[in-house]
């Protein structure tokens, strides 16, 4: 629905959406918590029999706004430590001119 109006972002720079944007290797809620979430995960299983992986990351604009740069961003934990990630999924950051 929001293509009807809007443009994405990154498609717009690069001519396709990301890879995928979720998920990350987070380190986050405990242990229990991420066994469930990888096992639904790995429920939800690709062509090539690999857990899901997927684009949930997306910047639209108008139309009349023209896209100068688009890229996935919060993709690598901290230099300090290799556990936390920002999110349980990468961003986008993008340069607009309005």
């Amino acid at each position: 629905m929001m293509r009807r109006t809007f443009k994405s972002a990154q498609a717009a720079c690069h001519g396709g959406e990301p890879d995928f944007t979720y998920p990350t290797p987070l380190v986050s809620g405990g242990p229990i918590r991420m066994a469930i979430a990888r096992a639904l995960l790995r429920l939800f299983t690709n062509r090539r029999g690999k857990s899901w992986r997927g684009t949930l990351a997306y910047i639209f604009v108008s139309p009349r706004v023209r896209v100068l740069g688009c890229a996935v961003i919060l993709d690598r934990p901290a230099s300090d430590d290799p556990g936390p990630y920002a999110s349980g999924h990468l961003g986008l950051g993008a340069t607009l001119e309005i």
